[in-house]
């Protein structure tokens, strides 16, 4: 008789933990972001950086719409926006301010404020044989790992892509979009 019920007990522990860890799987599968893999640049299609773009993610908050990047489901308040010609020297810089945005020019050009003389330094410099970006802005940066986000034509460092996992503190990253 206790062989009887034992199996029974049996055959049911095993349903339910088939059923809980199908429902566990299922439930990582569909909330869980594919990880992305680091790339190479040679892997990319890239021809140049356009601009880049320093956000800082938010979880909520009353932000001014033009301000607002959205990828991936995430939100983040555009803190400064740069924009590169085609030799890779920034040409237009949009600072975020509680009223929108302040921009400055490196050419004289309506509702635009000059560059200060350290922004006429800003570049970024893409280096296929080596895989590398430089990053000159306010300070210099070489960027060594990537993550592409192929449909947006958008690179992020691996340490900004970590960061979007991490459940607390302050979160600045740096994105960049190429042609």
């Amino acid at each position: 008789m206790i062989c009887k019920y034992a199996k029974s007990l049996i055959i049911d522990l095993n349903y339910i933990i088939f059923l809980l860890l199908s429902l566990l799987f299922s439930y990582s599968c569909i909330y869980n972001r594919p990880i992305k893999k680091e790339v190479l640049l040679n892997e990319i299609h890239i021809e140049r950086i356009v601009s880049r773009i320093e956000i800082m993610i938010f979880i909520d908050g009353s932000y001014s719409e033009n301000r607002i990047l959205e990828f991936e489901n995430i939100k983040g308040v555009i803190e400064n926006r740069t924009i590169y010609n085609t030799e890779g020297i920034a040409e237009y810089i949009d600072r975020g301010s509680a009223e929108g945005f302040i921009s400055y020019s490196l050419f004289d050009k309506v509702g635009c404020l000059k560059f200060d003389d350290y922004m006429k330094d800003y570049y970024i410099k893409i280096v296929k044989d080596e895989n590398i970006i430089i990053d000159k802005h306010s300070k210099s940066d070489t960027i060594r790992e990537f993550v592409n986000y192929e449909k947006q034509k958008l690179i992020m460092k691996i340490e900004n892509y970590k960061m979007l996992f991490e459940p607390y503190g302050n979160k600045r990253i740096v994105l960049y979009y190429y042609i």
